[in-house]
C-alpha cells in the first residue's frame, strides 16, 4: 500500500466519521 492510498483512505473514513457525527448532532437539536 502506497503512501498516497493510506491518506485518501485516512481522509476517506474521517470524513465519513464526520458526517455521521453531523447527522447525528442535528438529530440532538
Amino acid at each position: 500500500m502506497d503512501e498516497r492510498e493510506l491518506e485518501d483512505a485516512l481522509v476517506k473514513q474521517i470524513t465519513s466519521f464526520l458526517l455521521e457525527l453531523g447527522t447525528g448532532f442535528s438529530y440532538i437539536r
